[in-house]
């Protein structure tokens, strides 16, 4: 038995030229006084030269002096000049100070702020990188596991300047690391700019100026942004269930198309509830869109909000993309600067699956991009591989959560750490991603996986879906099953590996509810069937905003003569940033959320009788009417026609049909619809019928698939449903 543990962590775009556009964001966040905020920069008034500076900031040079052109040497603001660099936390630019051109020079930078005034409870925040092992003479015969006691050679420090009172350091940044091992040290490194809070509270009543210094040499840059004094900001946050699935990238072509959008993808006609992270003197208010209604906003105040995710049929393009807006939660309380917050995702859609609406400019003719359903936003969250270092020169990396012919071997050293026995073994098995069910059942007819790799003819990979008991347990309980061969893979130029598009097509739809399982593992395996020389899944990049880890890998391990299967959180390793990876697969769900119901859940059932033989229940279904099924009892006919609210369950009563309380049973892959209805029995004659009582001339009789019958003579048609086309133009649609 294997199981799979929770691992965690301590907007717009128009699918449809007719789509309505979606301008979300500015209308859910408005804009607002910030009583409480004192200074607030954010570099963004920057004006192309190095020596400007915000209004009523200034720089000093207390080192050594300049050499001539070093002109980064001191306190500037810049954009961001390169990929290597960080980031800043927002907008485009910031402010930084690089080492000086001379390693043995002392630098003594200043930057200072205009000097405020300070009133009570307030804190300073701002983001800051620097890299923690450029700050320290760290020999280099050093070891990882070495005590960081090492000479401090270059570092940041906060000062705090009150009007006529002695400067006060708040801290030097340096200290963080001292009396730590240099592997702790390293770890602590980040690519991103991270944000540091200092309490003002000693100071309140007075006039102040806050200060920033680079003091030593031979260091390196230091990059500062966002630099506030203000009342703490109150926490404003929400997170999505944990079963929301998000639109992925489609199979359009092999070039990895995805939306330009995040979207998140919930099942129509459920609730949606959503909390706020509670923190305690907090006041929670929400703005949202009204799900059913696109331009509808409304507001609720509490820290939960419950919305019912309703279908949008104001027309064609918003009936097969019902797009809003996520909401929009505000967080306030005394002394607290109010906050916003939107889920990255931004926005959210009821029913059905994501879709782009596209014109073909070389027929003219229109069509829809189907997009698969992923656990993690792409565009936000972005893709990459994870790959250890060859184990070999000349060797290519090893992709150890993929396949290649070193991958058995670097699982084996990983686990018994070059200490084996006799019979030791480890042997990759595959990846996989855990899901969430969903209540409303998830249909899917096909599963695709982005991935860099290399393969030939003889590629035969496998997906399964399998069910997870409530102890997130594994009992080999198999959903579905399919396989990718060379004529399923779509692939692009990458370089020494391909990109890979993998499609695993079913026989069948299958679909995925909480009836059938509370979680469930999708799977991919069978690298060693031949045919795979060298695959890397791509995976999230960001970690997951809930703090799960719904990436894992399967493993086979024996140990003293016993074999069983290991589940391994991708979790358990960290990024090149020293991040644990709480990330998932890019493995899309080639699926949707399907609806089928009534129009009127309290119309009564229709009746069928000499005088009505022909009935008509209106429904609200995703699918069109083609792809329903109808069961009714010998004696009738029926069928579904048209599609979302122009649905409609259409019932004929045959000649001689039986009197009674009947079901219609209209069917499509995951949901079955029962349609009570009743007949006092059907006894008119049939050419009353076909004929409406009147006697216009039959021009044309067809199939209800537009075939010509060749028939103009409806008493010669066989059995079946037929379009009548008479001379006066009009037609009628007949049951013989």
């Amino acid at each position: 038995m294997k199981k799979i543990m929770i691992v965690t962590a301590a907007a717009t775009f128009a699918l449809s030229a007719a789509a309505a556009p979606l301008q979300f964001n500015k209308r859910l966040f408005k804009a607002a006084a910030e009583p409480g905020l004192i200074l607030n920069e954010d570099f963004e008034g920057y004006q192309s030269s190095t020596d400007w500076l915000p209004q009523g900031w200034s720089i000093e040079c207390k080192g050594d002096t300049h050499a001539e052109g070093d002109i980064l040497g001191n306190w500037h603001v810049q954009p961001r000049t390169s990929f290597q660099l960080p980031a800043p936390s927002s907008g485009m630019h910031y402010a930084c100070c690089f080492y000086q051109s001379s390693s043995t020079a002392k630098s003594d930078e200043w930057l200072y702020t205009p000097e405020i005034s300070l009133n009570q409870g307030e804190s300073l925040s701002f983001y800051l990188w620097i890299d923690p092992g450029t700050m320290f003479n760290v020999p280099g015969d050093a070891e990882l596991d070495d005590v960081n006691n090492f000479d401090v050679k270059a570092t940041f420090q906060v000062w705090v300047l009150p009007e006529g009172d002695e400067p006060v350091m708040l801290e030097d940044v340096a200290d963080r690391y001292k009396g730590i091992t240099l592997r702790e040290m390293y770890a602590n490194a980040s690519n991103d700019l991270l944000k540091q809070t200092y309490s003002l509270k000693d100071y309140a009543g007075k006039k102040v100026k806050i200060g920033f210094r680079y003091v030593g040499s031979d260091g390196n840059v230091f990059f500062l942004d966002d630099v506030r004094v203000s009342l703490p900001d109150a926490t404003a946050r929400y997170e999505l269930p944990w079963s929301t699935l998000y639109a992925g990238f489609s199979l359009y072509d092999e070039n990895w198309d995805y939306l330009p959008q995040d979207c998140a993808v919930f099942p129509a006609y459920t609730d949606l509830t959503l909390t706020a992270d509670y923190a305690p003197g907090h006041n929670y208010s929400w703005e949202y869109q009204v799900p059913g209604h696109n331009s509808q906003f409304s507001s609720a105040e509490g820290d939960e909000l419950t919305m019912t995710m309703l279908p949008d049929f104001s027309n064609e393009a918003t009936a097969a993309n019902s797009l809003y807006s996520l909401p929009a939660l505000t967080a306030s309380g005394n002394n607290l600067i109010t906050a916003s917050y939107m889920h990255p995702a931004k926005i959210m859609m009821a029913g059905g699956n994501p879709a782009r609406h596209v014109m073909d400019q070389t027929t003219g003719n229109d069509f829809y991009i189907n997009y698969g359903l992923l656990p993690f936003p792409v565009n936000h969250d972005g893709v990459d591989i994870y790959v250890e270092e060859p184990m070999a020169f000349g060797e290519p990396g090893v992709p150890i959560f993929g396949y290649s012919d070193r991958v058995n071997e670097w699982w084996f050293n990983h686990f018994f750490e070059g200490e084996p026995e006799e019979g030791d073994a480890m042997r990759m098995i595959g990846f996989m991603n855990m899901y969430f069910a969903t209540e409303q059942p998830l249909v899917i007819d096909k599963i695709w996986v982005m991935a860099k790799g290399q393969y030939d003819s003889n590629i035969r990979l496998k997906a399964q879906i399998r069910a997870l008991n409530e102890d997130f347990e594994d009992n080999g309980d198999v959903l579905a099953e399919a396989f990718c061969t060379a004529e399923n893979v779509m692939w692009a130029q990458g370089g020494v590996q391909q990109f890979l598009t993998l499609v695993f097509p079913f026989d069948e739809p299958i679909s995925v509810s909480t009836q059938d399982c509370p979680y469930y593992i999708v799977e991919i395996s069978g690298f060693e069937n031949g045919g795979v020389t060298w695959l890397a899944p791509e995976q999230s990049y960001m970690p997951d905003h809930s703090g799960l880890c719904r990436g894992w890998v399967s493993l086979e391990a024996s140990r003293g003569g016993v074999t069983g299967t290991t589940m391994v959180p991708i979790a358990n390793f960290k990024n090149e940033y020293n991040e644990n990876m709480y990330n998932s697969f890019a493995i899309n769900l080639g699926a949707s959320f399907p609806y089928l119901r009534a129009a009127d859940e309290t119309a009564e059932a229709p009746e069928l009788s000499d005088d009505c033989t022909r009935v008509e229940v209106p429904l609200l279904s995703w699918y069109p009417g083609e792809q329903l099924t109808v069961d009714v009892p010998d004696g009738f006919e029926a069928a579904v026609e048209g599609r979302w609210n122009q649905a409609r369950l259409v019932l004929t009563a045959l000649k001689d049909g039986p009197a009674g309380n009947f079901t219609a049973k209209v069917k499509c892959p995951g949901i079955e619809l029962a349609v009570p209805f009743s007949s006092k029995g059907v006894t008119v004659a049939i050419n009353d019928i076909l004929n409406d009582g009147s006697a216009r001339t039959v021009t044309g009789i067809f199939t209800t698939d537009g075939r010509d019958t060749g028939i103009t003579d409806i008493a010669r048609l066989p059995e079946g449903i037929y379009i009548v086309r008479y001379a006066d133009g009009t037609a009628a649609k007949i049951s013989r």
